[in-house]
């Protein structure tokens, strides 16, 4: 499964994709790709996706048959107030086991992720 996010921000725009392994019941994080207004390719480590399942279902609208927008309130990206820093947020887990994790970006670099 592939979910793609879009910020725009007047003068900053960044797509983020995350990436899934296994089926609908058993998904696991496989990677995340950042690639900010620059078109700059932000590295994430290996550890920072580790272990990240996401069972919760996203919506998908059709237009003419076919598959037009995925949305799902599981995922957020903000920009702080000087647009340095970029949050990405994802609520993960099952209905019955939630959990949240951030990662955070600085002057497109990855810093860190919370999980809690």
């Amino acid at each position: 499964m592939h979910l793609s996010l879009s910020k725009f921000n007047s003068s900053v725009s960044t797509f983020i994709h995350l990436y899934f392994k296994g089926n609908t019941t058993d998904r696991i994080l496989d990677s995340i790709f950042v690639v900010t207004h620059s078109h700059f390719w932000v590295k994430i480590p290996r550890s920072a996706i580790e272990g990240i399942s996401q069972n919760l279902s996203c919506e998908t609208t059709k237009i003419n048959g076919k598959r037009s927008h995925l949305t799902s309130p599981n995922y957020k990206a903000y920009y702080s107030a000087n647009k340095r820093r970029m949050y990405v947020y994802m609520i993960g887990g099952s209905e019955e086991n939630k959990y949240e994790v951030t990662w955070v970006f600085v002057d497109d670099k990855y810093l860190s992720k919370s999980l809690g």
